[in-house]
């Protein structure tokens, strides 16, 4: 599932990095700290890492929270414990993570393959999980891969939905391997009815459906509050299909075969968003997410340091595939 907030953007360079000038500072001052030298290694290397990158999601914000805990009185004048503490603190809680991984505008252009859109059909009374409503049928066609796509023919008043060229160009970016596993998308009329249940568990009295995805089928779900466009279609699509990706690999969350993942994630230490702490499988989606749009970009060399383990895993998964 992915939640309907307006996402930050992830930075996909297209020529060289620049590094901050700060950079260097802070990380001179941060081997200087007594705390650090208590630190364990694994995590000192993830702290210099961060300070030293150049990628405006997960970098540079926690540079500058890094910064402003080294130049806090409370800090210089704590003992060495107490500073190696604070610096742990700092890791784990990861204040500064994105609500969830998304794209820049172009992110995915390069990814997008031919595709052929056929219909539409006339379905009436179709049975949307936002309620039954006349709709209109199509079938997109990527590379031999047939996809229903059942649009609803009007939006809840005051919702707004995707287009179905949105929706049939996100499809065509997905890789192969995450589109080879749907089947079906509906393109709802509304939002998602089970949001309220969904907000309880999460105790996030502001949550909205995104998109859902379940069996080889995707409900993309109209929104009151956030505007739709391509880039968030690429993106959560990819995000969605990871969850087809690592049932079909891995299971249920309880399945042993997730060990190697939740390894993973403990020895990256960094998160790829705020929204993968919600669950193993949504950590994987949004590493998944990212792990694609990085992909053969400068980007990449810095992002796979600090989710070195994930992106590891999902190599291997993909070449199964």
């Amino acid at each position: 599932m992915r939640i309907a907030k307006q996402p930050a953007r992830w930075g996909t360079p297209t020529s060289a990095t620049v590094i901050d000038p700060s950079a260097r500072r802070i990380a001179t001052a941060l081997k200087a700290a007594p705390g650090f030298a208590r630190l364990e290694p694994a995590s000192q290397a993830v702290l210099l890492r961060l300070v030293n990158g150049s990628n405006e999601e997960l970098s540079r914000p926690a540079r500058q929270a890094i910064d402003a805990l080294l130049k806090a009185p409370v800090f210089q004048k704590a003992h060495a414990q107490a500073q190696s503490q604070k610096l742990d603190q700092v890791l784990s809680e990861q204040a500064w993570l994105p609500s969830v991984v998304s794209a820049k505008r172009g992110t995915f252009a390069m990814q997008r393959a031919t595709y052929s859109l056929a219909g539409p059909t006339p379905v009436p009374a179709y049975p949307f999980a936002s309620g039954t409503a006349d709709a209109q049928r199509y079938v997109l066609e990527v590379d031999g891969h047939p996809i229903q796509i059942v649009a609803a023919n009007s939006t809840a008043e005051g919702h707004t939905q995707h287009p179905v060229k949105e929706i049939a160009r996100a499809l065509a970016a997905l890789p192969a391997a995450s589109r080879a596993q749907v089947r079906e998308v509906a393109v709802e009329p509304a939002a998602n009815p089970e949001d309220p249940i969904r907000a309880k568990e999460l105790s996030d009295p502001d949550f909205k459906s995104y998109m859902v995805a379940e069996s080889g089928k995707v409900w993309v779900f109209a929104s009151v509050d956030v505007a739709r466009d391509q880039e968030g279609a690429d993106g959560t699509f990819v995000h969605e299909t990871g969850h087809f990706l690592s049932a079909l690999a891995w299971g249920e969350e309880s399945d042993l075969r997730w060990n190697p993942w939740k390894a993973a994630m403990s020895a990256d230490r960094i998160s790829p968003s705020a929204y993968a702490k919600v669950s193993l499988s949504e950590d994987f989606c949004e590493a998944f997410q990212l792990y694609i749009q990085v992909r053969g970009t400068p980007a990449e060399a810095e992002v796979r340091g600090l989710l070195s383990g994930r992106f590891a895993l999902i190599d291997r998964l993909l070449q199964k595939r």
